[in-house]
C-alpha cells in the first residue's frame, strides 16, 4: 500500500473535522438547516488553516444526497468524486495559472449558464483568487453579483488586501484565524494515537509553537520527526530536526545581550557555528524569549518565566522588537549568522534602557552639583545662602506645590516654563535658552552674556513671570542681569571678584591709553564715543594707524 503523508491523510472531510474555526462551521450549518446559501464565499485568511480544505466541505455540504447532522455523509457519490477532484459539477480552478480575462471566459463565464449534470448546484472553487488581474475581476464581477440559481462562488485567499473591494462586497466572508498552540497539540496528540508514535508532550508544544498556526505546517513536521526517528517523537529528536537551539544557548544570548557583553556574545557564536544551529531559529527563539519576559514582567502571562532581575521590563518589548527589524534585515544577508552577530553589537552599543541611566545621570549630577542644579532645557543655578556648621540634619529639597497638587523642584519649574514659552513664542524661547537661572525662594536671577537678549527678555518680564508663577503656584519675581563670571558661579554670594576685574580693566584701560597717547582719545577718535558705548569696559587698547601716503 503506497504511502500517504500525515497532512493528506488527516485532512478534514467534514465539518466537525476542522480545528479552530467554530464561527465558520456554526455559520455554515446553519445556513444549511435554515436553506439560506449564498451564491458567493470568500475564506481569507493565513496560509495552513485550512480554506481549501473549508471550500470542499461546502461544497460536499451543499451537494450531498444525503446529509446527517448538517454534515455531508461522506459515502454518496457526490461527496466521493468531490473528495477525489473528479466531479464534473464542481470546479477548482487555480487563479495564480488562470489570472487572465480569456482564462475567466473560457471556464467560468461562457459554462456559468450549463446546468449541472447531477446534483443540486454547479460549484466554482478559486482558490488563491487575488492573484487573478485586475481586468479578470472586472469580467467576474457581474457573474458572481447575478449568477445563475445553480451557480455557487468559492472563493480563497491569503491576501485578501488583493481582493477588489467589489468582489468583497459581493461575496459572504469568512475570516479563517491562525489555530492556537492548543487546538495545534491537541489534534498532533490525537494523530500519535492513531498513527501508534511514542510522543512528549514538551516535543508536541514545541511543533505546535513553531508552525505559525497552520495545521498543515504542523503535520508535515510531525510527518519528518517520525521519518527521522522512527515513530518516536521527543525533544532531541525535536530540536535536531527543527534545528532549534537549546534553551540555554538562548538564555544565555540574552544575558549577554541585557549585560552589553561583547566577550559572551562572541564565545556563544563560536558555540553556534560549531553545532550548526539555524540562525533564524536562534534569532526568532531570542524574539520570543525577550517578548515572554515582558509579558512575565508585566504579570501579562499566566506561564511561569523566569524573568531577568535588575531591567526595566520595557526594554525587553524593545529588544524583541530590534530582533524583529534584524530579522527582515537578515533576508538579504549572504552569511546570515555574521550578520545576526554584528546586528547584536551594534544593539549593544546604546544603553536599551534609557531611563535608568537618565536616573543614574541625575543622581550623580546632583551628588557634584552641591548647591546648583541645571534644569534640561534653559541653564539653571539654584542658590543656596551660606549657612554656619551646624550638626548634620536630613537635606530639606526645595520643593512647591503646583495648582495641580504636583510636588515641583525650581528646576522642573524652569523646565515647563520652557516648554510652554516654546510652543507660544519660539523667539523669546531662543533667547531664554542662553540665559542661566538662579534660583531663590521667591525671586529669580536671569543672567544673560549679551545686551541684547537680556533687553528683549526684560521686554516680556511680566509674561515670562505669569508663566512661571502659575507652574509654581505662587507669585515668582525675575530680575535680568548680565550672566556671571566663572568667579561668580563658583561662589554667586560674593559678587567682589566681578566688581574687581572691572576696576582691573578700567585701570589697564587707562595706563594703555597713555601709553599709546597721551592726548584724550576722544580728541584722536571722534567716533569713540559710539564704540564706548558698544563694547563699555571691554575696551582696553586703541592704536591709531596712519593711511599709507598715495604714490605719486
Amino acid at each position: 500500500m503506497a504511502y500517504e503523508n500525515l497532512a493528506l491523510k488527516y485532512r478534514p472531510q467534514v465539518l466537525d473535522d476542522l480545528v479552530g474555526q467554530d464561527a465558520f462551521v456554526k455559520t455554515i450549518k446553519n445556513a444549511v438547516e435554515s436553506g439560506r446559501i449564498a451564491k458567493a464565499f470568500l475564506f481569507y485568511g493565513p496560509r495552513g488553516c485550512g480554506k481549501t480544505s473549508s471550500a470542499r466541505i461546502l461544497a460536499k455540504t451543499l451537494n450531498c444526497h444525503k446529509l446527517k447532522n448538517n454534515n455531508p455523509c461522506g459515502q454518496c457519490p457526490s461527496c466521493l468524486e468531490i473528495s477525489q477532484s473528479r466531479s464534473l459539477d464542481v470546479l477548482e480552478i487555480d487563479a495564480a495559472s488562470h489570472t487572465q480575462v480569456q482564462n475567466v471566459r473560457d471556464v467560468i463565464i461562457d459554462n456559468i449558464n450549463i446546468a449541472p449534470s447531477r446534483d443540486k448546484y454547479k460549484i466554482y472553487i478559486l482558490d488563491e483568487v487575488h492573484m487573478l488581474s485586475n481586468s479578470a475581476f472586472n469580467a467576474l464581477l457581474k457573474t458572481v453579483e447575478e449568477p445563475p440559481a445553480h451557480a455557487v462562488f468559492i472563493m480563497a485567499t491569503t491576501e485578501i488586501n488583493k481582493v477588489p473591494a467589489t468582489i468583497i462586497s459581493r461575496c459572504q466572508t469568512f475570516r479563517f484565524k491562525p489555530i492556537s498552540v492548543d487546538e495545534l497539540k491537541n489534534r498532533l496528540a490525537e494523530i500519535c494515537e492513531k498513527e501508534k508514535f511514542e510522543y512528549q508532550p514538551k516535543a508536541l508544544e514545541m511543533i505546535a509553537s513553531s508552525c505559525g498556526g497552520a495545521m498543515r505546517d504542523a503535520l508535515t513536521i510531525l510527518d519528518r520527526i517520525a521519518s527521522f526517528s522512527k515513530g518516536k517523537i521527543d525533544e532531541n529528536f525535536t530540536f535536531e530536526t527543527l534545528g532549534l537551539p537549546p534553551a540555554e544557548i538562548v538564555e544565555n544570548l540574552a544575558a549577554a545581550v541585557l549585560n552589553r557583553d561583547a566577550a559572551s556574545i562572541n564565545s556563544i557564536f563560536r558555540t553556534i557555528s560549531k553545532e550548526g544551529f539555524e540562525t533564524f531559529s536562534i534569532l526568532r527563539e531570542l524574539r520570543n524569549y525577550f517578548a515572554q519576559a515582558f509579558l512575565a514582567a508585566n504579570n501579562f502571562s499566566s506561564s511561569s518565566f523566569n524573568v531577568p532581575q535588575g531591567h526595566n521590563p520595557y526594554a525587553f518589548a524593545k529588544l524583541s522588537r530590534k530582533m524583529n527589524r534584524i530579522m527582515e534585515e537578515l533576508k538579504f544577508s549572504d552569511n546570515p549568522l555574521l550578520s545576526f552577530e554584528m546586528a547584536l553589537y551594534t544593539v549593544i552599543e546604546t544603553p536599551v534602557d534609557i531611563e535608568a541611566l537618565v536616573r543614574r545621570l541625575e543622581s550623580a549630577e546632583s551628588a557634584i552639583a552641591g548647591n546648583y542644579t541645571a534644569a534640561p532645557s534653559f541653564q539653571s543655578i539654584e542658590k543656596k545662602e551660606p549657612k554656619a556648621a551646624e550638626p548634620a540634619k536630613p537635606e530639606k529639597k526645595t520643593e512647591v506645590l503646583n495648582p495641580a497638587g504636583e510636588v515641583l523642584h525650581p528646576s522642573q519649574i524652569w523646565q515647563k516654563t520652557a516648554e510652554i514659552i516654546a510652543s507660544q513664542d519660539p523667539a523669546l524661547s531662543n533667547f531664554l535658552s542662553d540665559c542661566t537661572a538662579i534660583f531663590r525662594e521667591n525671586e529669580w536671577e536671569l543672567r544673560f552674556e549679551k545686551d541684547f537678549p537680556m533687553v528683549y527678555c526684560s521686554k516680556k518680564s511680566e509674561y515670562i513671570s505669569s508663566v512661571v508663577s502659575k507652574i509654581a503656584g505662587r507669585p515668582v519675581s525675575l530680575l535680568f542681569k548680565n550672566k556671571p563670571t566663572q568667579e561668580e558661579i563658583i561662589d554667586v554670594s560674593n559678587p567682589a571678584p566681578r566688581e574687581n576685574q572691572q576696576e582691573l580693566r578700567r585701570q589697564e584701560s587707562a595706563l594703555n591709553w597713555q601709553d599709546v597717547n597721551s592726548q584724550d582719545p576722544k580728541d584722536i577718535f571722534p567716533e569713540y564715543k559710539k564704540i564706548s558705548k558698544v563694547f563699555k569696559d571691554s575696551l582696553v587698547k586703541v592704536h591709531k594707524i596712519k593711511k599709507r601716503e598715495k604714490e605719486k
